[in-house]
């Protein structure tokens, strides 16, 4: 912006401090939206970008463009634009009027000649390669490439560098674009903070001819230098009056701040005793914390013996059920032993008859041999 002024005003002016000259016509590209927006107010400017609407492309200029502009700005663009960076250079050329300028920041070095990253550039694509980016390229040839190391502004994967310009490359390409008078500004400006480090990346002005400031814009620069001057006459005339009121207002002023400092007082204790009690509700809070925490632990230990008294449980079930299953057995096998012994017994009873039986036989049969018992006839 400080190029700018210079370039359309001769001298450094702060950009809220421009003139409005709506008869002069800018071009930006991606500029910050703060500087675009207060651009937009002083001038007939728009701010247009590669990859998003509104979209200009400088190497596919729509036809009722061009030759229009008085100035075109462009901050840090042609370190990013594809190769050959000299059609892009060519189109800013043939958006400007004869007497436009490009007023322009890019990085260069000292070095002899410029350093293109991928001079044969044609259809890529960034790739992720573990925790790194890779550029693949496919050249119009059709050989394949892989470029490591790669460099961005703005953070991994934001905007590609293409190239570091040389100085003396730069100025050849501007030239060659048409651009007859090409500055490095180089001198600081403490008053806005401008304070170079070196005599390399330092803004460029690049004029297609001579500038000279339009009679229309003259014209609306005395319109508003008179309309100023007009101004302060009346803010003379009215300067006694408007003292006798500012007084009267600074008087209302004081009681005012007078209500509003005694305000602020009661406010201030208000606020001081919201405080102690938004410590003590702290207090509390914490307290609660501590119970619950408490809590928690409890209920846990009550889980942990549930779960404990529910697995005793169980294995006292399953032993109940053992027993069970062994008394039923028990009886089971008392019965069988029952039912064998009543047999027994039958068996016994039966033997002993017989026995008994034969006995009584064989007492009788003695008997009869040794002429025992009764006579018969």
């Amino acid at each position: 912006m400080h190029a700018l002024s210079i370039q359309l005003f001769g001298v450094p002016v702060a950009l809220a401090d421009f003139p409005v000259l709506k008869s002069i016509r800018g071009l930006g590209l991606s500029d910050e939206r703060a500087s675009a927006a207060l651009l937009a107010a002083k001038f007939d400017y728009r701010n247009t970008f590669y990859h998003q609407e509104p979209h200009l492309d400088l190497t596919k200029l729509p036809s009722n463009e061009s030759g229009i502009y008085d100035f075109i700005l462009a901050g840090e663009i042609f370190e990013h634009v594809p190769p050959p960076v000299q059609n892009a250079l060519d189109g800013i050329s043939a958006l400007l009027k004869p007497s436009g300028f490009l007023a322009m920041t890019v990085p260069y070095s000292t070095d002899a000649t410029t350093r293109e990253h991928f001079p044969e550039m044609q259809d890529y694509k960034l790739v992720s390669v573990g925790d790194r980016l890779a550029l693949v390229n496919r050249t119009q040839a059709g050989k394949w490439q892989v470029f490591e190391d790669v460099v961005f502004h703005g953070g991994d994967g934001s905007t590609l560098e293409v190239r570091l310009f040389s100085e003396s490359d730069l100025r050849e390409n501007l030239s060659a674009a048409g651009f007859k008078r090409i500055q490095y500004i180089t001198d600081d400006y403490a008053p806005f903070g401008i304070l170079h480090e070196g005599s390399w990346g330092v803004p460029v002005v690049a004029e297609r001819g001579s500038f000279r400031m339009p009679r229309e814009s003259i014209a609306e620069m005395m319109e508003q230098h008179l309309l100023q001057t007009t101004l302060q006459e009346g803010k003379l005339q009215r300067s006694e009056s408007e003292c006798l009121r500012l007084e009267a207002l600074c008087r209302e002023l004081k009681t005012h701040l007078d209500q509003v400092d005694a305000d602020l007082e009661k406010r201030s204790r208000w606020a001081l005793s919201l405080n102690e009690e938004l410590d003590q509700t702290r207090q509390e809070i914490a307290r609660l914390q501590a119970h619950e925490q408490e809590l928690q632990s409890w209920a846990q230990a009550e889980v942990e013996q549930t779960q404990q008294t529910r697995l005793e449980v169980k294995r006292l079930q399953l032993e109940s059920d053992e027993r069970t299953q062994w008394a039923l057995q028990l009886e089971a096998e008392r019965k069988q032993q029952t039912q064998d012994i009543g047999r027994l017994a039958t068996e016994n009873d039966r033997l002993r008859r017989l026995v008994g039986a034969w006995e009584a036989s064989r007492w009788s049969h003695l008997g009869r041999v040794l002429g025992l018992g009764p006579k018969t006839s």
